[in-house]
C-alpha cells in the first residue's frame, strides 16, 4: 500500500474516532482532524476544564506538529485547534466544542463513564464507543463497524494545568498501530 493511500486510510480512521469528530462527521468540513480533540469545561484538577491544544508540546502520527518556530510538519497539516470544554461528574464526562471560523456549528456529547456502550451512527458508519474512569484518568474506546479501533486517555498533570491525550489507533488494512499524543493547556 503506498503512503497516499495510508494516509488517507489512516485520516478516515481517525476521523471517526477522534472524540469531538464522532457528532460531527455528518459534516465533511468539519470531519477533517482539524476538527479533532480540541476540549474545554470549569477550571480544576482533573479534566474538566476549558483547553487549548498546544501545537509545540504535541505530536502527530509521524512527527511533531511544529517544528517551534511555527510552521508545521509531519504527514498531517490539520490536528485540532480552538478550545475543547470538558465537564465531569460521577456519573457522565461531556464534550463541547464550538463551530470555528464560521465553519459548522458547536458539537456536544456526553457519555456514560461506568463502562456500558453508547452507538452512534456516523456518515462513515456505526461506532461502539466505551468511557471509563480510573481516578482522574478517563479511557475511551471505539470500535467502528469498518473494523477499525481507537482506545484514547484524558490524563491531567499533576498540577492540572495541561491535559494529555494519548491516542492508539488501528485500522483494519494495517497491522501498525498508529499512537500520538496531544498536549491541552488549560484555558
Amino acid at each position: 500500500m503506498n503512503e497516499g493511500r495510508f494516509l488517507r486510510l489512516l485520516a478516515t480512521a481517525l476521523t471517526v474516532l477522534c472524540v469531538s469528530v464522532a457528532a460531527a462527521c455528518d459534516d465533511p468540513v468539519t470531519s477533517d482532524l482539524e476538527a479533532s480533540t480540541t476540549l474545554s469545561a470549569s477550571q480544576g484538577t482533573g479534566i474538566s476544564g476549558t483547553w487549548t491544544l498546544n501545537r509545540e508540546q504535541s505530536e502527530g502520527p509521524g512527527g511533531q506538529m511544529h517544528d517551534g518556530q511555527g510552521r508545521r510538519r509531519g504527514p498531517r497539516r490539520r490536528m485540532g485547534g480552538g478550545e475543547l470544554v470538558i465537564t465531569q461528574d460521577e456519573s457522565s464526562v461531556t464534550f463541547s466544542r464550538g463551530g470555528r471560523g464560521g465553519r459548522g456549528g458547536s458539537v456536544t456529547q456526553t457519555f456514560p463513564t461506568d463502562g456500558s456502550t453508547v452507538t452512534r451512527e456516523t456518515a462513515r458508519g456505526q461506532v461502539e464507543i466505551t468511557a471509563s474512569l480510573d481516578g482522574d484518568v478517563l479511557v475511551m474506546e471505539r470500535s467502528s463497524s469498518d473494523g477499525a479501533t481507537a482506545t484514547q486517555s484524558f490524563t491531567p498533570s499533576d498540577d492540572g494545568q495541561q491535559l494529555f491525550v494519548t491516542n492508539n489507533m488501528q485500522h483494519p488494512d494495517r497491522d501498525e498501530v498508529v499512537e500520538f499524543r496531544l498536549v491541552y493547556d488549560r484555558v
